[in-house]
């Protein structure tokens, strides 16, 4: 019993490891593509022998468009017997298949979908899984998307879209120090535009 317990407990303890660690990883990440890429890695690892797919967007398949207007993660045991699916999949499919959307301030930014040839592949534990998994990439999503909006109020005019002065006064810096670097010329044109103020008004 105790030997039992004890191999149990380090199975628990090696996967909350590993979910610590791809929440570090995640939360350095700052680019959706790159999240969305360490998200199909990690699910790749968790699923080796079926399919995985995280899909930026909803697709005509009837199992994403289900998520997308429900905003609910699915587990289908038989696509051929499920009656939600009944005439919408394509005659012959078969099989199972798990699918979590990406939701973003309760806007579906995708879905990330495992699916397998044989019925009954997975359970409510596999689905709770990805669901953890997705949402730890959701949440880096989110911080992305929130930086993202943040740096380009710092560095652009939001009237004109034009970037800032002091973007244009950074970038100066850098590039004199490359010109500096490099050995190379640096050109600076100073451009004055007559009734500019018409120009931003239209």
């Amino acid at each position: 019993f105790y030997t039992e317990r004890i191999r149990h407990l380090n199975s628990q303890i090696g996967e909350r490891q590993k979910i610590a660690l791809f929440a570090r990883e995640m939360g350095t990440l700052l680019d959706p593509e790159k999240i969305r890429e360490k998200l199909l890695q990690k699910t790749s690892e968790l699923f080796p022998e079926d399919n995985v797919t995280v899909r930026t967007a909803s697709t005509s398949d009837p199992l994403d468009t289900w998520v997308s207007e429900r905003k609910i993660p699915l587990l289908v045991k038989d696509i051929a017997q499920d009656s939600r699916f009944k005439g919408q999949v394509t005659p012959g499919q078969s099989g199972s298949a798990i699918t979590v959307p990406l939701l973003i301030e309760r806007n579906v930014a995708g879905a990330v979908r495992v699916e397998s040839s044989h019925t009954g592949r997975f359970s409510e534990t596999d689905l709770q899984q990805l669901e953890l998994y997705a949402h730890m990439a959701v949440l880096s999503l989110g911080n992305a998307q929130l930086f993202s909006r943040v740096n380009s109020l710092a560095t652009r005019d939001p009237l004109t879209g034009l970037a800032t002065h002091r973007a244009f006064q950074e970038q100066l810096v850098d590039e004199i120090l490359r010109s500096a670097r490099y050995r190379n010329v640096l050109s600076l044109i100073m451009l004055d535009v007559d009734h500019f103020k018409q120009v931003n008004d239209q």
